[in-house]
């Protein structure tokens, strides 16, 4: 099975100390979560990153690593699926392979992510509450034996256009941010992590001779909280 590219680095600050575990192998692992602002203007948002270490770099890392402290992170990102009770449920989180220390509070953080697989489905295009169109679609990346599948939203001109060539099983390269939406529903707090899309690009295009296959109907993946103002490219 063919590795993807699957690369990300971000800083930010941990929202409370780490915890760190050992595993049935003897295998130390360290888990924390990092805020990440994004500032657009006048309005700021936060993501709120898991991020899970193992053996060294857990080692070295933990003792450092308590609430408030900046952090620089480096790895590839992991969702892990499974259901329970007869609901289907997902986490994202960041594997890291390194772990350093940042000086002080990091007031805007930087996040890229850099990502290569394949569409598990094809596409689909819905509009935000502003109007601005969004194409949603998920991507299959292999890691060795495991396969991790990430959400992807991209904004902005020829969403339609696009979405008529993002078919399941079309190979992308992908440039872009890890968000995390949090939402009150029915009295319950929901979460959705996914790739918010900067840069795309096609690696595997149509045959002349293929007709690009419509555009499904959107999808309700949670609250369309992006107004104009929120795009950051």
């Amino acid at each position: 099975m063919a590795t993807n590219m699957n690369v990300i680095a971000f800083h930010g600050n941990l929202t409370k100390d780490a915890v760190k575990e050992t595993s049935q192998k003897g295998t130390t692992i360290i888990r924390f979560t990092v805020a990440v602002n994004r500032k657009r203007g006048e309005q700021e948002r936060v993501s709120y990153i898991d991020v899970v270490a193992f053996d060294k770099t857990a080692e070295g890392a933990f003792e450092y690593l308590k609430k408030g402290k900046g952090v620089n992170v480096s790895g590839s990102v992991s969702q892990s699926r499974w259901e329970k009770d007869g609901k289907n449920y997902s986490k994202v989180e960041v594997i890291a392979n390194s772990v350093q220390l940042a000086d002080g509070v990091s007031k805007n953080a930087l996040m890229t992510s850099f990502l290569n697989g394949n569409l598990t489905k094809d596409a689909a295009v819905r509009s935000t509450q502003g109007g601005t169109p969004v194409v949603d679609f998920s991507i299959a990346l292999n890691r060795g034996e495991s396969v991790s599948y990430i959400d992807c939203s991209y904004f902005g001109k020829g969403v339609d256009k696009l979405a008529q060539y993002l078919t399941k099983g079309k190979s992308v390269n992908i440039i872009g941010t890890l968000v995390q939406d949090r939402w009150e529903k029915d009295g319950q707090n929901h979460s959705r992590t996914y790739m918010l899309v900067g840069q795309l690009e096609l690696l595997s295009s149509p045959k002349k001779d293929e007709k690009p296959a419509a555009a499904p109907a959107a999808e309700d993946n949670g609250p369309e909280n992006f107004g104009d103002d929120d795009i950051p490219f």
